[in-house]
Order: structure tokens, then C-alpha cells, then sequence
């Protein structure tokens, strides 16, 4: 059996997508997963299960639909996948609550790679995630690109604790 972390997207953010973690961990669990555990209120659940990523995606997200009304992407991650995606943080010197981990299902070509501006922002590409660093943070940035419409990102910290709490399941 496989530990899972499933990342939903626009959960909780901004007073939307409200979904209280008590009601997505019985869904999970309604579902068969097991050892399901929350984390922070912004749509991170963590559990075992025999299925595939791709098939825990789609049994997700009809479910979340089902659900609660709407449509909630999904972006199923294994621990060794985690763990690689930790490793390929190209800010390692950087503040880890300043850089995103961004999420999502169809990896854009164009992502302006290593692309800076005056705020002391960054975006690199790697195998598996795009990587954000927000030097000033989030809160004052002015960077736009058509992909963060469809992904879903998480800082270092969250990254490094589900990772931590996955070994615990």
C-alpha cells in the first residue's frame, strides 16, 4: 500500500472553495483510503491506498463534485514522489515560506523559465514541479501566467511537513 498526498486546488483560499478538512477526510475515507489525515485547512489530505495516482485523481475529483457542487482539481502526489520534488528545489538558499511549490496535471512549455523581475521574483521548471521564489512574497507580486490559472502550489514548509507527517501514516 502506497502513502498518498492529494494538493486541491483554490480550497479555502480567499473565501472560496470552503470545504471544512472534517467532511474531505470522511469523503477520503468514504472512498476506501486509509490512515486519511488532514493538514491545514487549505486542502492537503494524506493517505494509503492500493490505487494509482491517476485513478485517485479522477475517484477525487468526481467525488468532491459529487459532493460538494463543483469542480475541484486535484494533484495526487506519492511520497517518493514528495521526496524527489523536495530534492529539485532550485532555492535552496532562499527562504522556504518564499518559495511555491506549484502543482499541475499538464505541464505548460512555456512557464517563462527563469524569468526575473524587480520584485525578485523567479520561475524554474524542473522534472516534476515549477518552483516559484517570491523574494518580497506573494502578497505584492504582479507576475501572471496563464498555467497558475490551473495549478496549485504550496510553500517549502507545507511541502516539507506533509512530507514529514507521510512518514507517520
Amino acid at each position: 500500500m502506497k502513502k498518498y498526498v492529494a494538493f486541491l486546488r483554490a480550497v479555502n483560499v480567499g473565501g472560496t472553495g470552503k470545504i471544512p478538512m472534517s467532511e474531505l477526510k470522511e469523503l477520503c475515507e468514504s472512498l476506501g483510503f486509509l490512515s486519511v489525515k488532514t493538514y491545514i485547512a487549505s486542502g492537503n489530505v494524506l493517505f494509503k491506498s492500493d490505487l494509482s495516482a491517476e485513478k485517485i485523481r479522477e475517484t477525487l475529483e468526481a467525488k468532491l463534485e459529487e459532493y460538494f457542487g463543483k469542480y475541484c482539481e486535484t494533484y495526487v502526489k506519492s511520497s517518493s514522489e514528495l521526496i524527489e520534488i523536495i530534492k529539485e528545489n532550485p532555492f535552496l538558499n532562499c527562504a522556504p515560506n518564499r518559495v511555491i511549490c506549484c502543482f499541475i496535471n499538464q505541464m505548460p512549455n512555456d512557464v517563462l523559465l527563469g524569468a526575473k523581475n524587480q520584485k525578485d521574483e523567479e520561475i524554474i521548471k524542473t522534472k516534476s514541479a515549477i518552483f516559484i521564489h517570491y523574494g518580497n512574497g506573494m502578497a505584492d507580486s504582479k507576475l501572471q501566467t496563464p498555467w497558475l490559472k490551473v495549478a496549485s502550489g504550496r510553500n517549502l514548509n507545507t511541502i516539507s511537513k506533509i512530507y514529514e507527517l507521510l512518514q507517520q501514516i
